[in-house]
């Protein structure tokens, strides 16, 4: 018995002791204490939507650090990341797609006849 007992004792002290030191020096400590920071909401919260407050929030608190830390407001911001991220949507231009691509000329031909 005693020699199951002391080395868990030494680990549990030895963990205790680490976990109060990483606690105290953390460089991350004054970063999650920032609201949204940690993880509270569960990924199934996202199906009833969001507060005013918390949609409020999550905007005022947005970069890119933030985001990483992978809190609550992270679950918001990848279910809506092109309002936060600049995206751009490719309209059908046909003079910036024609540059000789005979494929290309032959799937417009295609759907030409499709459409009339």
């Amino acid at each position: 018995m005693r020699h199951t007992f002391f080395p868990l004792s030494m680990a549990t002290l030895v963990v205790g002791v680490g976990t109060i030191a990483i606690a105290a020096d953390n460089p991350l400590a004054k970063y999650l204490e920032v609201p949204g920071a940690r993880t509270t909401l569960l990924v199934s919260a996202a199906k009833q939507g969001f507060s005013a407050d918390f949609v409020a929030e999550a905007r005022k608190y947005f970069e890119n650090f933030h985001y990483q830390m992978g809190g609550d407001h992270a679950l918001y911001y990848n279910l809506r990341l092109s309002e936060f991220l600049s995206t751009a949507i490719r309209t059908h231009d046909d003079k910036g797609m024609e540059m000789g691509n005979s494929a290309y000329q032959q799937r417009r031909s295609i759907s030409e006849k499709i459409c009339l």
